[in-house]
């Protein structure tokens, strides 16, 4: 018997498995949003880590909403039987997060989270109501994070549709944000009807010339 875990975790650290798993999440992620998602591969190490690279998240326009060079989460994975996500640390090494105005009141994030929203707005409102008694499918009900750092981070929230000129140092342009830089330590993050975090350290760059160490 204990020749099978062990069985498991060497074919586990093969590259093809490892190919091979990536495409499989990718496909079931996927199916779930409003554009695609991608990852390189997935490995686990021992105490229950996971280590995923190349993680891509693009919208239905070919956007790149989100990029992450490699995540390594420390999960309990009994958590997710009950719905919950519970994790002991995330490391996010290197990436980028873009928002931006897709029309003047809808972000390309708030379109990746439609699917398949092709109804009349009286069946969207029915619909939403009678989602919103059920219990959510697919996703976390909520999430419990202890630790978290994020390393070598951009972040960007651009409204194309609010053009303005700023060029205080001092100050960030809430309208057209570019961060560059981010480097971040946090912990006791909880996720479920609101979001609370501890923040331990934050240090960025932003493109106007703000920079916090």
């Amino acid at each position: 018997m204990a020749l099978v875990p062990t069985s498991l975790y060497i074919a586990i650290q093969m590259p093809a498995f490892q190919t091979f798993v990536g495409n499989k999440v990718s496909s079931v992620l996927s199916d779930k949003i409003n554009g695609d998602i991608s990852v390189g591969k997935i490995s686990y190490a021992l105490f229950n880590r996971l280590i995923v690279k190349n993680v891509l998240v693009t919208g239905s326009e070919g956007d790149t909403i989100l990029q992450a060079n490699k995540i390594s989460v420390n999960l309990q994975a009994r958590s997710l039987i009950s719905g919950e996500m519970k994790a002991g640390k995330v490391v996010i090494d290197g990436g980028e997060f873009n928002i931006f105005k897709i029309t003047p009141e809808e972000s390309n994030l708030t379109l990746l989270m439609k699917k398949n929203d092709t109804k009349q707005p009286e069946e969207i409102a029915k619909s939403m109501d009678e989602e919103s008694a059920k219990k959510p499918e697919g996703w976390p009900k909520s999430v419990s994070i202890d630790k978290i750092e994020i390393r070598d981070f951009t972040f960007r929230s651009l409204d194309t549709f609010k053009i303005t000129t700023h060029a205080d140092p001092r100050t960030i342009d809430w309208s057209n944000i570019v961060v560059n830089d981010i480097n971040l330590s946090a912990r006791n993050l909880n996720m479920d009807e609101d979001v609370k975090i501890k923040l331990d350290n934050l240090s960025f760059k932003e493109g106007n010339g703000l920079n916090i160490n």
